[in-house]
């Protein structure tokens, strides 16, 4: 059983992609999870929302680090929004990566 979500919901009309992604965003999951995020970047906007996250690790950072710098490579606008929970929130300031999700 997956322990993770990854829903993408594309616009070919409009060149834009949603992806919700849900639960443990982890070591485990991370190969998922990016090529769940991959099949978003033939948009030319995509707004990524992190919901009922049970679990974050630094893979899952560095990854949507990753896929920031390749948006920007390829004109892609890149929005991304988080409903984290308070211990989740204080690990990532006290990690000073608050501007990374």
């Amino acid at each position: 059983m997956k322990d993770y979500s990854i829903d993408l919901n594309q616009n070919k009309k409009e060149k834009s992609s949603n992806v919700t992604i849900h639960g443990q965003l982890n070591i485990t999951n991370i190969s998922d999870i990016k090529k769940g995020l991959e099949k978003a970047l033939k948009s030319k906007k995509i707004d990524i929302t992190l919901d009922n996250i049970d679990d974050m690790d630094v893979s899952f950072l560095q990854l949507i680090k990753a896929y920031k710098t390749k948006c920007k490579a390829n004109n892609i606008e890149l929005n991304i929004s988080s409903t984290l929970n308070d211990d989740l929130n204080l690990l990532i300031i006290r990690a000073g990566l608050q501007n990374i999700v």
